[in-house]
């Protein structure tokens, strides 16, 4: 079988209108790992959906790369679930800017858009 937890500490699965799923090893059983739903941010207008996805992982990476505190030394993610909730959150917000335009990638798409709250 294999298993994807030594290598990634977690992973994220897109759910469209739905949200997104993080999903992690319990620290009790590796077996039977921890789900939990990130609700999804509804856009105002639907003008596209091309692009979203890509948004929404460009935005993951681009936190990571900016956060170099998120990695350890050897370059592992060191993200309390906490953490991890932030970053979907703020990728699903370049998902949703994304969405609202007609454009694959929303032209106002940048680092300090996705921090507002």
């Amino acid at each position: 079988m294999l298993t994807l937890f030594p290598l990634f500490p977690a992973v994220v699965v897109k759910l469209g209108a739905k949200g997104a799923a993080v999903v992690s090893p319990s620290p009790k059983n590796a077996a039977r790992p921890i789900i939990r739903h990130i609700p999804p941010l509804k856009p105002c207008l639907v003008e596209n959906s091309n692009g979203a996805g890509d948004s929404m992982v460009g935005a993951i990476l681009a936190q990571l790369h900016r956060r170099q505190t998120l990695l350890t030394p050897d370059s592992r993610l060191n993200l309390a679930p906490s953490d991890i909730d932030a970053v979907v959150g703020r990728a699903q917000r370049a998902a949703v800017l994304s969405i609202e335009s007609v454009r694959a990638v929303n032209d106002q798409l940048c680092a300090d858009t996705l921090d507002k709250d």
